[in-house]
């Protein structure tokens, strides 16, 4: 039977079966990737059915990003734009569904994305449309929790959008205020991240927390590089930036270069030739430095995330990472993250 129809053919399975929350907390018997997919795919297929009845169970679920990319390859169906296709229209949007909204923006947006089918632009697509619609009422709404800063600053990614025209309709003066201030201090962060990653670049290990506030770190790459092409209109190689951090990073790998390297994979999600230099040299490096580099995944957030981002390139080098899983597995780490190497590789047969 093909791996792929088997996967869906288990998880339709499951649907027949009762969610428990106890699915999603490690258990000795569940140590297999495709039983812990038959479960997250059945919570992820009633989620799109009746999101306000089964929130519950996606606020359970670690690395949703993974995962809802894992349902959209096997089904063939843009899950976020297709969710907030099916729901969540502005008009019918209370306190509790806007919690619901939030909570799927603060879950999607690991690692940094605006992807439009499995990422947050379709989520802060909507949010737009609901402060366009009722400005205040989504305000009081958003400074009254306390997460309401990592909230804004996800909203703020949208260009779409210029929040300050909004807050003429805030009648009170305080959380104008504060919501103003934060915007100011968005904006001249965001000012300052070329500056950042040029310093970054000179030291990379001295100068790591230069960047670790910068959501897309390959589309800044490319906003600085722009400022070395020459008259000819060609960038010097010495100045492309993804290229001299890899030669920096694939020279004497350590455990501080990888944890790098890593950091730049997470926050390299956005298109062109940088993202692709990047997670070719990580896939390089994870093929050269396996333990180290699983030792450093291993302290990583949403780590699945970050395998998922450099399977491709993976693949290309290793097909069916069978060099890899015949490697890993000596940690319970390794072990699991072998797992999910059979995994993504069946799915794709």
């Amino acid at each position: 039977m093909n791996a792929k129809l088997f996967l869906v053919l288990l998880s339709t399975v499951m649907l027949v079966m009762p969610i428990s929350l106890s699915y999603f907390i490690p258990e000795p018997t569940i140590t297999s990737e495709e039983e812990n997919w038959a479960f997250i795919s059945n919570v992820l297929r009633c989620f799109l059915e009746d999101p306000m009845t089964n929130y519950s169970n996606i606020e359970q679920i670690e690395d949703l990003f993974y995962w809802t990319n894992i349902y959209a390859e096997v089904y063939d169906v843009a899950y976020v734009r297709e969710l907030f296709t099916r729901h969540f229209q502005v008009k019918k949007i209370d306190s509790k569904t806007l919690d619901v909204i939030f909570l799927l923006l603060i879950k999607y947006s690991w690692p940094p994305n605006n992807w439009d089918d499995v990422g947050i632009k379709p989520i802060v697509s909507r949010i737009v449309e609901l402060i366009e619609d009722r400005p205040v009422w989504f305000f009081y709404e958003l400074i009254n929790r306390s997460d309401w800063k990592e909230i804004l600053r996800l909203i703020a990614l949208n260009k779409t959008i210029y929040l300050r025209d909004y807050f003429d309709y805030i009648p009170d003066r305080d959380p104008k205020a504060d919501i103003l201030g934060f915007l100011d201090e968005l904006e001249n962060n965001k000012k300052t991240e070329v500056q950042r990653l040029e310093k970054f670049l000179k030291d990379p290990v001295n100068n790591f927390d230069q960047i670790k506030d910068i959501c897309f770190l390959c589309s800044i790459m490319a906003l600085r590089d722009w400022r070395y092409i020459n008259e000819d209109k060609i960038l010097p190689p010495e100045y492309f930036s993804p290229g001299v951090i890899s030669d920096y990073i694939e020279t004497d790998t350590d455990e501080k270069k990888i944890e790098i390297l890593i950091h730049l994979i997470s926050h390299c999600t956005t298109g062109g030739l940088e993202p692709e230099v990047i997670m070719e040299t990580g896939a390089k490096v994870f093929l050269e430095h396996p333990t180290l580099f699983a030792s450093c995944l291993s302290k990583s957030r949403g780590w699945r995330s970050i395998v998922y981002l450099l399977s491709y390139f993976l693949n290309y080098r290793d097909p069916g990472f069978s060099r890899l899983t015949s490697i890993l597995g000596n940690t319970n780490f390794e072990y699991e993250l072998k797992g999910q190497l059979i995994f993504l590789s069946s799915i794709r047969k």
